[in-house]
């Protein structure tokens, strides 16, 4: 009972916040005399917001050696101060630690452990560098689907399209056996 009220209430709140941060891009976006002047405006507390919103816990650190849990819990007055970080990165360039990634080999399944083609690399990747990369990622998105820029047949990375074709859903349904 107290979990299913719980996911209803925050799921409520991420339509809440994901109508605030549209509401949000599209005054923005208005406002100018282009679509696009978008990509030269400020970040919002409530972009920042939804951005760390979506970063999973289980996430390793990358250089920086931020645990997303740090971020997932940081206080408004901290917010703010991110948040300056990240539009003085939009305007002038990302810190080079955000540029650098450490390479772990990760073991394929049921593959010899002393053979280098069993191992299979990974990038670990500074979090703070993924939620601007998230910010930065919906405005694009909004700006794409907006402008009406991608074709119906773009549907990979879109919300709400599937890669597969229609067709392999078409198969016959047969009731009972001959």
């Amino acid at each position: 009972m107290f979990i299913d009220s719980t996911k209803k209430r925050l799921k409520k709140s991420l339509k809440t916040r994901q109508k605030i941060i549209g509401r949000e891009i599209r005054n923005i976006a208005s406002s100018q005399s282009h679509g696009h002047e978008i990509f030269h405006r400020n970040f919002s507390i409530s972009e920042l917001r939804e951005a760390v919103g979506h970063i999973r816990c289980a996430k390793s650190p990358g250089p920086d050696n931020f645990h997303p849990e740090f971020l997932k819990h940081l206080g408004c007055n901290a917010l703010s101060v991110l948040l300056t970080l990240y539009n003085h990165s939009w305007k002038y360039g990302v810190p080079a630690i955000w540029k650098k990634a450490i390479a772990v080999p990760i073991p394929k399944k049921n593959k010899p452990l002393d053979d280098l083609n069993s191992y299979r690399p990974i990038s670990l990747t500074s979090i703070l560098s993924k939620v601007m990369e998230r910010m930065i990622t919906s405005r694009l998105d909004w700006y794409l689907e907006t402008n009406n820029l991608l074709t119906s047949s773009q549907a990979g990375f879109r919300k709400c399209q599937s890669t597969k074709p229609t067709s392999c859903f078409s198969w016959p349904v047969h009731q009972g056996r001959p």
